[in-house]
């Protein structure tokens, strides 16, 4: 086999990187919290086993406190980095964790998904697409938490891309708009936040992104896709091909999620991941996918939705970034 054959069979064994570990998960939680179901070791086997295929499993490193600080403010981190159980009131006080105990395994939680999503975009840079297989934590401002976030991983591993000169641009489809991230990361001009959300939802009042889109309740899935694609071609035309994307695909737009109030379907989310893979894969740029499990009201839904990302991203990988 000459070295030219040696090299495309190598590239056709490489897979799809997803950065994860136990401590993602491991937190303590309530009963009865609606945050309790933890779905995404369910959905992974179960793509595993229906599509054969598997990933590039990659361990994240715990965030440091430089790298916390590089978003927060001083007073804030240390609430976050000390002692837990000397800082819980005061965080649970601002919203900034719920559902459970602040304790050790929360903190552990929260800086090694952190770590993750940092990760993630070096994984991407290099790779050309991967997966940070959790959520986003894109609600806390930089002094302080807010919805079930105590520091903002989107902006902190944003932030850290951009102080190498790169262009990076932020999509977030969840439903509700990531202001913690719009915030922290204002006037940065190497970042682009474009957010899609419901309006009348969470969090109010809403903050400036570099383009926010509210729609109202009740939105199908053509008029969104039709958002959506204005969105993204609009962003070109403002900020250009960025180095990067970090794309928040959030499966709580769906019309079955307990804090949604839309009509998006199913094939809806699955549609939308599928335009924004095949727009940013077909110009080659980078893409670090994150994917909120969302609260739909079926988990099994919830389960589906998540495997059709991770199918997707699989699929563009390999037409877009890893062709055999």
């Amino acid at each position: 086999m000459d070295l030219y054959k040696m090299f495309r069979k190598s590239q056709s064994q490489q897979k799809l990187p997803l950065i994860s570990h136990p401590e993602y998960y491991n937190f303590n939680v309530d009963q009865d919290s609606i945050w309790k179901t933890n779905l995404y070791g369910q959905a992974l086997q179960e793509h595993k086993n229906e599509n054969k295929t598997d990933f590039e499993y990659i361990t994240p490193e715990h965030a440091t406190k430089e790298e916390v600080e590089s978003i927060h403010v001083p007073e804030y981190a240390n609430k976050v980095l000390g002692l837990p159980e000397q800082n819980e009131k005061y965080l649970k006080s601002q919203g900034a964790w719920e559902g459970g105990p602040w304790d050790k395994s929360a903190q552990n939680t929260v800086l090694r998904v952190t770590g993750g999503t940092i990760k993630a975009n070096k994984e991407a840079l290099n790779k050309g697409m991967s997966i940070q297989y959790w959520d986003a934590m894109h609600h806390a401002y930089p002094h302080c938490g807010s919805g079930f976030c105590p520091i903002n991983d989107v902006a902190i591993a944003a932030k850290q891309v951009s102080n190498q000169g790169k262009r990076v641009l932020i999509l977030d489809t969840d439903v509700h708009q990531g202001q913690g991230t719009a915030v922290s990361l204002a006037n940065n001009p190497n970042i682009y936040t474009l957010s899609l959300h419901e309006e009348k939802n969470y969090p109010s009042p809403k903050e400036k992104s570099s383009q926010d889109v509210g729609f109202d309740y009740f939105i199908t899935d053509d008029e969104y896709l039709q958002l959506l694609k204005i969105a993204v071609t609009k962003a070109q035309q403002e900020f250009g091909n960025p180095d990067l994307v970090m794309y928040i695909a959030g499966t709580d737009l769906y019309g079955g999620d307990q804090l949604s109030h839309t009509k998006i379907t199913i094939q809806g989310i699955r549609a939308r991941d599928e335009f924004v893979f095949n727009y940013y894969g077909s110009r080659g740029i980078p893409i670090s996918t994150s994917i909120p499990q969302g609260y739909a009201k079926n988990p099994k839904d919830s389960i589906q939705m998540i495997k059709n990302t991770l199918k997707l991203a699989q699929d563009s990988w390999q037409k877009y970034y890893n062709p055999k």
